[in-house]
């Protein structure tokens, strides 16, 4: 399932109906990444696979203006343990995740007024740049 911006015929915020319509269709993907995400967190099996698809599907579905991707992440980087991280490291290191907070920046500035996405950028906007 892939949603690239340039898939998107109107940017979000400008047609309600369009903008349900997407997140009817995308949500329960996006959600069933999250969930294997966290699972695998729980379970102590978040590697470097998932680190980039987690990555790669907000990075797609950033049009959406899903928080998932950032929630977890400002989570994972509030928690102490070695192998948060060890992923928070690879996050950093991912050149998609560099695009990603690029096009929150650049294109998806709306995207900033959820506290979530905020916090996230104070988190990772230097650990990316850096």
């Amino acid at each position: 399932m892939c949603l690239l911006p340039t898939m998107v015929e109107a940017n979000k915020g400008k047609d309600e109906v369009y903008d349900r319509m997407l997140l009817d269709y995308f949500f329960s993907y996006h959600q069933f990444i999250h969930l294997l995400c966290r699972v695998a967190i729980n379970c102590e099996k978040f590697t470097e696979t998932l680190v980039k698809m987690s990555v790669l599907v907000a990075y797609e579905g950033l049009p959406l203006h899903l928080a998932l991707f950032p929630k977890l992440w400002t989570e994972l980087c509030q928690s102490q343990s070695s192998m948060s991280k060890n992923c928070i490291k690879l996050l950093c290191e991912d050149p998609v995740f560099a695009e990603y907070i690029k096009c929150i920046l650049m294109d998806e500035r709306t995207f900033l007024n959820n506290n979530i996405v905020y916090t996230f950028l104070t988190h990772f906007l230097l650990k990316v740049q850096g």
